[in-house]
């Protein structure tokens, strides 16, 4: 009897680990979360499974699931984060890996590991210390800095200045490079199109697309169909399938190679 009842309190206990009771936080606060630690407002909050609303000053546990998070002000998170949607202004650290099903920052944001999820949508000064891999989008304005590779399925859209370390892929990419910017691997897209403003430029290692255009662009190799050559270019090897059209003030290492279309 005392080892059921042991075995009992043991689900009983694996049940509550990580439930999060309703409260409302006004002026500062502590909410206990079981198994994790607890959740601390300075400000006003609305804390639940489904959501928590944080307007001033919050810190969240490690190893929190949650349907919703919105956050105003400085938000701490003290390890990984799993969230549905997150609405984030002001500043936030996660002290881990971020899974969102959509995520909305902007202001300043710092992710200490990998990143996953839907899409993203960034704005203002954005560091992700891993990979990141999203099933839909992602788009920054400002300044983004990810150690890995960069993958989406659909859409990445870059405005500002980043910092890459690995590879990105998706099908369609668009980047206008504001001031000097680096990509540590490759770019695989289906539509490749960089524009330069303000005199900015991106170094990368290579680029694959279809259709490929090019502003400000330092590259040691190119190949896709259609390629366009703009201003500011300082590329290696070039090689087209389709058209090729190249700006007066481009510099290529040697002259373009047309490849055999494929049958």
């Amino acid at each position: 009897m005392r080892r059921r009842g042991v075995e009992r309190m043991r689900r009983y206990e694996e049940a509550m680990e990580g439930a999060i009771p309703t409260s409302r936080i006004a002026g500062s606060g502590r909410v206990e979360i079981p198994g994790l630690g607890e959740i601390r407002v300075s400000g006003s909050g609305y804390i639940s499974q489904e959501e928590i609303r944080i307007g001033g000053s919050g810190e969240l546990p490690g190893g929190l699931k949650i349907g919703a998070l919105r956050a105003a002000g400085s938000l701490k998170v003290k390890g990984k984060l799993e969230i549905g949607e997150g609405h984030l202004s002001g500043s936030a650290r996660i002290e881990g890996p971020l899974r969102a099903g959509e995520l909305k920052a902007a202001g300043s944001l710092r992710v200490e590991g990998e990143a996953e999820g839907e899409r993203m949508e960034l704005s203002g000064s954005s560091t992700i210390n891993g990979k990141v891999e999203l099933k839909d989008s992602l788009t920054s304005e400002g300044s983004l800095k990810i150690l890995g590779d960069l993958r989406a399925g659909n859409l990445i859209e870059l405005k500002g200045g980043f910092d890459i370390g690995g590879d990105v892929s998706t099908k369609i990419f668009r980047a206008e490079v504001r001031r000097e910017s680096r990509i540590g691997g490759e770019i695989k897209a289906e539509e490749v199109e960089i524009e330069s403003r303000r005199g900015g430029r991106l170094r990368v290692e290579g680029i694959r697309g279809e259709s490929i255009s090019l502003e400000g662009v330092i590259c040691e190799d190119v190949a896709g169909g259609d390629i366009y050559i703009g201003e500011g270019c300082e590329l290696g090897r070039v090689r087209y399938r389709g058209k090729i059209e190249i700006h007066p003030k481009a510099k290529l290492r040697s002259p373009p190679e047309r490849m055999k279309q494929e049958s």
